[in-house]
């Protein structure tokens, strides 16, 4: 995979399979105790369920029904972006990303990526389901060319032709 940078300098994109689980397991706790709107759990998921989520990534992203990339600064994980096939040439998109690191150009260098490869693997459109609460997140991808379709029970479905 060809790596890049993003304009801020940080460290390259890589696949979620070069990324310890260790590193992974942080991650995902510290996002949840930072900004728990971000994340789908209603509470801060157990290690069994971090590693359960850990390894079914990596199993999807090995059969091609999950890309899923990020950057990662020392052990540390930055930005994490998931895409997974839901259908033929239609998937779900979902990033998230450190709290002290939004607004660098990290989140839009990242969705770029995924969104090539996922190109490149037939997917034709993006959807994203975000919290009506995560108010960042919506704007995040409306700047990214997503169009709102609607509302329910609580998430804003947002889209994206490729």
């Amino acid at each position: 995979m060809e790596r890049k940078k993003n304009r801020q300098g940080y460290p390259e994109i890589m696949p979620l399979s070069e990324v310890s689980q260790d590193s992974f397991a942080s991650f995902i706790e510290e996002i949840f105790l930072e900004s728990p709107d971000a994340m789908w759990y209603d509470k801060l998921p157990s290690e069994r369920e971090i590693d359960t989520l850990f390894n079914a990534k990596i199993a999807g992203c090995s059969t091609g029904s999950i890309i899923d990339l990020v950057f990662q600064s020392g052990n540390r994980l930055v930005c994490e972006c998931e895409v997974v096939k839901v259908s033929g040439n239609r998937a779900v998109v979902g990033i998230i990303t450190r709290t002290e690191s939004q607004g660098t150009g990290i989140s839009s260098t990242l969705l770029q990526s995924a969104e090539e490869k996922a190109k490149e693997l037939g997917i034709s459109e993006l959807v994203a389901e975000v919290k009506n609460s995560n108010k960042r997140a919506i704007e995040f991808f409306k700047r990214n060319n997503y169009t709102e379709l609607g509302q329910n029970e609580g998430l804003i479905t947002l889209a994206k032709r490729l």
